[in-house]
Parts: C-alpha cells; structure tokens; sequence
C-alpha cells in the first residue's frame, strides 16, 4: 500500500510516466524482499527494488549525522504506523481485542500448529512475525534489537496516535491488485 501511495504522490509530483519513478524499500527482512518478487494477490508489486537496512545504512549515517538531532518533521506515520516496527502493531492498529500476536520461529509454528487444529475460536486477526520482537529484531537490520525496541518505544512517546492521508476508497483504487489491507508474509485476518 505504502508503495502505490509513493508511486501517486511521485506522478503527480514530477509528471514523469512510471517507468521513469523508481520505488525502493529498505527492509530489515529477508520476507519483505520475497514478497516484493512474489506478492500476494497481484501480479506485480510497485516496489521496484529492495535494499537491506544493513547495506545501505552506512552510506546514510553521515547524511544523518549532518541534519543534526532536531531535524525537521518528514515522517507521515503516527504511533500506530511506527508500532508495526514491533510484534503485535499491527494488530494494535485495528482497534480490536481479538487477535494474537507471536514472534519467533519456534512460537510462529506453535500458532500455526494451534490454529490448523483449530484451538483459536474468535480470533479476528493473527500476527505472526519470525524475527524475536518483530521487525526490530530482523536479520537485516544494524541495530541490536533490544536497543530498536527501546528506540521505538522512545520515539512513539511524543507522535501523534495516527496521521490520516486519504479514505480507503482512495488508497484502495490507488493500487492495480485487490485491496491488501490484510495480507502478508506474516499476518491475514481470520475468518469468521
């Protein structure tokens, strides 16, 4: 989704067609690479090329360090957006008690094994991350994820709880394939 929105934002911004905008995702997980090259639920994703936090972070660091610690506001995510960083912001962002959120392997198979026998009855949603804490703790990512997860949490004190851009309906005809809103590697709503 995140994709299309950049994509439009890029159309309209530079009037260039889309074979001349290029949309890169900088991913702290091997997942999120294999979802750009095989998307769920439509032919072609609208991320063009993906990069490994770890790989292109050291080219940034000095562009970082020259803004300085008050750079000015370029996020368009609120603590709802940002929370996805962590296992279980996701589910945090549907406003419903009725999920379950797991990280680690070992625990991501236990809830497999549990909801393909049937053991959760009125779950809505299901969020399952592989890397220990969620993205925090992906294995292409540069910091240690204990020291990200305080990071997070640090920076969510002060953000606003959600910045809305558009409607739905909006967002929804942005994209060429069915609305995603649920689907990935790691999370698909339940049904009832």
């Amino acid at each position: 989704m995140a994709a299309c929105l950049a994509v439009q934002k890029a159309l309209e911004k530079t009037g260039l067609p889309r074979e001349k905008i290029g949309i890169c995702f900088i991913s702290p997980c091997p997942s999120k690479v294999t979802y750009v090259k095989a998307p769920l639920g439509t032919e072609k994703s609208e991320i063009d090329h993906v990069m490994a936090i770890k790989d292109i972070y050291p080219h940034l660091l000095s562009y970082m360090k020259a803004v300085g610690e008050e750079p000015n506001e370029i996020g368009t995510s609120g603590k709802i957006g940002v929370s996805w960083g962590r296992s279980g912001g996701e589910a945090g962002g549907l406003f419903t008690e009725s999920y379950l959120a797991a990280d680690g392997i070992e625990n991501v198979i236990r809830v497999l094994e549990d909801l393909e026998d049937q053991k959760f009855s009125s779950l809505q949603f299901v969020e399952l991350n592989a890397c220990n804490g969620g993205c925090v703790g992906g294995v292409l990512t540069v910091e240690n994820p204990y020291v990200s997860a305080v990071k997070l949490k640090r920076l969510r004190k002060y953000m606003p709880v959600a910045r809305s851009h558009m409607d739905e309906e909006k967002a929804e005809s942005l994209c060429t394939g069915p609305p995603m809103w649920h689907l990935s590697r790691y999370s698909a709503l339940v049904p009832p």
